[in-house]
């Protein structure tokens, strides 16, 4: 996979361990306080659920294990009830960091740090498939559009709602995975869900049901892991992850 070449090739050639002039610096990751050499990685109870043996993160979670195996730390996944629920339990300390295809935003920012980003995304409008797709937000009115509590897809749905008011936008439960969610949208439950595209594209050769209907993004959003932000050495240990989570 070429996003794990590429972080190898970093971690070869190293990131800031030398001066210019060839004077070691401090690494960052001598001064990260871990339990034990584990390093703790929170992600959405959802994200984790593989009723089909795929999985939609693996990519993600390639890169944080090689991450912590290159400072000499194993790998914890610790399970939350849902995306709402992340930043509270990194800040709480049941975790060192998030990486669940995490999109930055301003207000997840106040309250965390975030790495530099692994990849960026574009947010897809889902639909069903066989049925008669939009060419427009504007022939949206009318539709019922779902998206999981506590994702940044909230923010995208309820903009949706406030520029065209026809829509009628619902929360589904956190705890959902990504299969059950795009279900919702194949069985009528929903009209539509909002995904990152990277995500869809690796759960579209399993939901020949759903299509991708419309983009929903002006520009492209970034994904990085969430650092808590007494932790500015594990932040620092990270900082040259590369582009790993683009198709």
């Amino acid at each position: 996979m070429p996003y794990v070449l590429a972080f190898l090739t970093l971690l070869l050639i190293g990131c800031g361990s030398q001066q210019a002039d060839g004077d070691t610096v401090r690494d960052p990751a001598s001064g990260v306080q871990l339990n034990g050499d584990v390093l703790r990685v929170l992600m959405p109870v959802g994200a984790l659920a593989v009723p089909r043996g795929h999985d939609p993160l693996q990519h993600e979670r390639a890169v944080v294990e090689d991450f912590a195996a290159k400072n000499g730390w194993t790998v914890e996944i610790v399970a939350v009830g849902g995306y709402a629920a992340l930043g509270d339990a990194l800040l709480t300390g049941m975790g060192d960091l998030i990486a669940a295809n995490y999109t930055v935003t301003d207000e997840r920012s106040e309250k965390m740090q975030f790495t530099e980003p692994l990849g960026r995304v574009h947010e897809l409008l889902v639909g069903r498939a066989g049925k008669k797709q939009p060419r427009s937000l504007d022939e949206l009115n009318g539709t019922t559009i779902g998206v999981q509590a506590g994702t940044s897809y909230v923010d995208t749905a309820r903009a949706l709602r406030a520029e065209y008011p026809g829509n009628r936008f619902v929360q589904i439960p956190a705890d959902l995975s990504y299969d059950e969610v795009l279900e919702r949208v194949t069985s009528g439950g929903i009209d539509y869900t909002i995904l990152d595209d990277n995500l869809f594209n690796r759960l579209r050769p399993f939901h020949d049901g759903v299509v991708a209907s419309l983009d929903l993004s002006l520009h492209d959003r970034p994904i990085a892991w969430g650092v808590a932000p007494d932790q500015p050495d594990l932040l620092a240990a990270a900082k040259c992850l590369p582009d790993a989570l683009s198709d």
